[in-house]
């Protein structure tokens, strides 16, 4: 389901030696469905009100290993 729309399966068909019977799928139809599935899914992944970020969240941290390869260079960012 991962590549369903990403032009692979032509391709897969092709290998396996399973072409023409297996390019008989209404494209439209299939990127219909995708559509509306997304629809009904983003309906729960969205919140209600306005994004807000902290200072923290603009960076991530500075990966611990570096900073032990760098005593007294490095510092970590405030938060973290």
């Amino acid at each position: 389901l991962e590549f369903a729309t990403e032009g692979r399966r032509f391709f897969d068909l092709r290998r396996w030696d399973e072409l023409p019977g297996g390019m008989r799928v209404d494209m439209a139809a299939t990127l219909n469905a995708f559509r509306d599935a997304d629809a009904r899914i983003r309906q729960f992944m969205v919140s209600p009100g306005p994004a807000t970020f902290s200072e923290k969240d603009k960076f991530m941290p500075i990966p611990q290993g570096q900073l032990d390869l760098q005593p007294g260079v490095l510092k970590q960012r405030p938060g973290y």
